[in-house]
């Protein structure tokens, strides 16, 4: 899926499109199995939000930054009409471990606590930016 990356001083630099992100979110909705989810597969609410995200995230050198923006973006911006938050989580990991080898390592019900946090406008950019890079660790 994020198989079109660029070598840039010997790191891989995922290069993010609103198609790929967009197929993320309806593998997710395909294999979620939650009836709120039947009709939303690939369902856009709005392009011009996923198209801005897409545009500032691959300007963006630092894998934690990138992915923390990726995450707000996302879950705070609520693009889809479903499956915002599991999007938001699933790219800003890939980005993680294509880029800099490391993962959240966080409880599973702190990531989605903080997840739903985000979502509902508790934490800043900046909050999420510190969050990603206190709960990452190296594969």
């Amino acid at each position: 899926m994020f198989v079109h990356t660029t070598v840039k001083k010997e790191r891989l630099m995922v290069d993010l499109t609103v198609d790929k992100i967009i197929a993320v979110q309806i593998r997710i909705i395909e294999a979620s199995g939650h009836q709120e989810d039947e009709g939303t597969r690939g369902l856009v609410r709005d392009f011009g939000t996923l198209d801005f995200l897409v545009d500032e995230a691959n300007y963006i050198k630092d894998p934690y930054r990138k992915a923390a923006r990726v995450l707000y973006g996302i879950a705070a911006q609520h693009p889809f009409f479903q499956g915002n938050k599991r999007t938001a989580l699933t790219v800003a990991e890939m980005i993680l471990m294509l880029e800099e080898g490391s993962y959240i390592a966080a409880e599973e019900e702190a990531i989605d606590l903080y997840i739903r946090e985000v979502a509902d406008y508790q934490h800043t950019l900046e909050d999420v930016e510190y969050w990603v890079r206190e709960n990452c660790q190296k594969m």
